[in-house]
């Protein structure tokens, strides 16, 4: 699933996400997966992941939501320094247009939950 964040487009695996529902109808904070690039800007959806251990993880979904196959050949790993400083990175996906967004691996654990 992509969610064409202003600040950054990410994707997260289709498999994790739980159910979608608006930012208004989830009453606990949800973490904002990109809140080092900036503030969120209109976040109006909540992305219910399964997190760790099989719990649930509410993630701010920033843009709009897209689903789409992902061939792996278009997945990039990331270089070894930058993968250990940001955990919650997985990899980049290139897009059939040559766009990148950051294919994400959120866990339960993440600081910082944020609420727009």
């Amino acid at each position: 699933m992509h969610v064409a964040d202003p600040r950054a487009p990410w994707s997260v695996a289709a498999a994790r996400v739980l159910r979608i529902v608006p930012l208004a109808d989830h009453p606990a904070p949800a973490l904002d997966v990109l809140a080092a690039v900036g503030a969120p800007t209109g976040a109006v959806r909540v992305m219910i992941l399964r997190g760790a251990g099989g719990g649930e993880l509410a993630v701010l979904a920033g843009g709009a939501i897209d689903i789409a196959e992902v061939d792996p050949a278009d997945i990039l790993p990331l270089p070894d320094t930058f993968a250990a400083a940001t955990p919650q990175i997985a990899a980049i996906v290139v897009a059939p247009d040559r766009s990148l967004s950051l294919l994400l691996q959120p866990s339960a654990e993440e600081p910082c939950p944020s609420r727009s």
